[in-house]
């Protein structure tokens, strides 16, 4: 298994930030960094634009994002997007196990059968402070678990 220093808080930012049409995030599985590549950088990179149509602090992107291009031995890997399945499940068993009274937990496990159910969620759960701050802690050790697991999918172990 290759040990790796690696951030967990700013990973788990990358996990859950909503990057679709915005950036690409990669982690360095030789240094542990997270490298964020907006998307005029990789498209640059992937049509062979000239680097004089991007502003400077996008060309200083273009070294990072031509490595993780050229990539052929899975140095850098593609952090995914926490997907509304896992939250949702993740939210089914916070109100399952944490949530004693049966019609607000019978509310919450509503909201999932609407649109939008993890916003829902989130938007009902700060009408209730207590909860809302054992929902913060539970989410934060649970998606951090999911983390550690990709991880280990890539034989990779936090140190």
């Amino acid at each position: 298994m290759n040990k790796l220093r690696v951030d967990l808080d700013l990973l788990l930012e990358s996990f859950t930030l909503e990057k679709e049409g915005v950036c690409k995030e990669y982690l360095d599985t030789l240094t542990g960094e997270v490298i964020n590549i907006p998307m005029e950088v990789a498209e640059a990179v992937e049509n062979y634009a000239d680097e004089e149509e991007l502003e400077e602090w996008q060309r200083i992107l273009m070294e990072d994002a031509q490595a993780i291009y050229d990539d052929k031995d899975g140095r850098y890997l593609s952090i995914p997007t926490i997907q509304d399945e896992f939250s949702n499940k993740l939210i089914t068993d916070f109100v399952n196990n944490f949530i004693n009274e049966e019609q607000l937990k019978e509310k919450f496990l509503k909201i999932l059968q609407g649109k939008n159910s993890v916003s829902a969620f989130r938007s009902k759960l700060y009408n209730y402070p207590n909860l809302s701050d054992l929902w913060h802690d539970f989410e934060e050790r649970r998606l951090k678990d999911n983390i550690v697991q990709w991880l280990k999918a890539f034989d990779i172990e936090v140190i």
